[in-house]
């Protein structure tokens, strides 16, 4: 299956880790019957808007790292009012804010843009901190 051929080039040394995308509790407990690797990083969903805190949960106890898609691309979420009032009170852009929320959560973001200065603000988290 899939998974095999996954765990093949990662003995192989094709590939440093491997993963999964959208797997919730019951994927992730079929994975791991049989897995002989097991996955290292599950890609999900994760915003204010959309917070899968089962699949959160399930990833956390076996140490499965749960990294973020759509982290401040959910329609609205930008323009979000508490997103924006809280982007101001710590003078940050609401891009910001939203992937600072999910790393305080604990999940891994992958933010993406084409301009210089969007991928430079994404880069500036850790300087800050929401309460």
């Amino acid at each position: 299956g899939t998974w095999q051929a996954l765990e093949k080039a990662y003995e192989e040394g094709r590939c440093r880790h491997i993963g999964v995308s959208n797997y919730l509790p019951a994927h992730i407990e079929e994975l791991l019957d049989y897995a002989v690797v097991p996955p290292v990083v599950n890609q999900i969903e994760y915003h204010p808007y959309y917070v899968d805190s089962d699949t959160l949960k399930a990833c956390r106890k076996y140490g499965i790292v749960v990294q973020a898609y759509g982290s401040i691309n959910a329609d609205g979420l930008l323009q979000d009012p508490v997103v924006t009032a809280i982007a101001a009170q710590v003078g940050r852009s609401p891009g910001q804010v939203l992937l600072r929320w999910a790393l305080q959560e604990g999940v891994m973001v992958l933010p993406k843009s084409s301009r210089n200065e969007r991928i430079l603000e994404n880069a500036r988290l850790s300087d800050f901190g929401l309460s």
